[in-house]
């Protein structure tokens, strides 16, 4: 457990939810990075990994129902229950 009541934090938007998931990992959370460009995802994630922190990067397109559906899934899967989301795309 983290030093906030969640373990595991969410954040959509590459670029823009990377600020929201920095405080998480140094929270101890561990953090899921979500984007439609795996380029920009990826690089997000990176840079988070790159300070020792546990990240993931995920994709999703955020206007398709079934990539949204499949992004959940790959979260339960991959990392588990979800305690935190921050929709920072668009």
């Amino acid at each position: 457990m983290s030093g906030f009541d969640f373990d595991l934090f969410v954040i959509g938007g590459g670029s823009g939810g990377v600020r929201a998931g920095r405080v998480a990992a140094e929270a101890g959370a561990r953090v899921v990075v979500a984007d439609i460009d795996p380029l920009k995802g990826e690089a997000a994630a990176a840079e988070l990994r790159g300070a020792g922190w546990s990240v993931v990067f995920l994709p999703v397109d955020m206007t398709d129902e079934a990539s949204i559906a499949g992004f959940a899934e790959a979260v339960a899967a991959k990392v588990g229950t979800v305690d935190v989301l921050v929709n920072a795309a668009g």
